[in-house]
């Protein structure tokens, strides 16, 4: 928000701005901050994979897939390259992450089949080939929440949810099994 900005402006960039006071000090926040705390129940889950099992498109089986069996952000997992793959540590090594914190994921033997496609630079490639592929992902995860409908029980409504509600999906069920 912009008060973090001015405050870096003062602490960091103090010579190269001038400034002395931060000048958003005195702004309020317009509306509350909302966390999202959106989960799949298990029958969700269910129909998640039941989704993804009738889906064409081999690119979206395999990016939802390895996001929620991995339980990493979107951007980290579409910029996957195979050299990130440790076999020493049988693991996928992340060096670049939001927190600017490397993280180390050990993959299940169905995530790293997911994480094993693509070509020699990328795990999901452009369809140019020339970097990752990036974008147009909202319509892809509104067909697979589209099928899950499609195939839910009479009277079940699937709820809106993004790709980064999965990361929840898995810490959750994972904290349910005591994993």
């Amino acid at each position: 928000d912009i008060k973090v900005f001015f405050k870096w402006c003062i602490t960091y960039g103090r010579t190269q701005t001038g400034l002395r006071r931060n000048p958003a000090i005195d702004l309020i926040k317009l509306s509350k901050d909302r966390s999202r705390r959106r989960t799949f129940n298990l029958l969700e889950l269910r129909l998640f994979v039941r989704a993804l099992g009738a889906n064409d498109d081999a690119f979206t089986r395999r990016l939802f897939l390895l996001l929620l069996l991995s339980g990493q952000r979107i951007d980290n997992v579409l910029r996957a390259r195979p050299m990130q793959w440790s076999d020493e540590l049988d693991a996928w090594e992340i060096e670049r992450t939001k927190n600017d914190e490397p993280n180390v994921v050990p993959l299940s033997a169905w995530a790293r089949a997911a994480f094993a496609g693509g070509n020699a630079a990328w795990v999901f490639p452009s369809v140019r080939g020339d970097g990752p592929r990036l974008g147009h992902i909202v319509p892809l995860y509104r067909a697979i929440r589209d099928q899950m409908q499609a195939i839910a029980p009479e009277g079940f409504e699937v709820h809106r949810w993004t790709p980064h509600d999965l990361r929840r999906v898995i810490r959750t069920h994972l904290a349910r099994l005591r994993v």
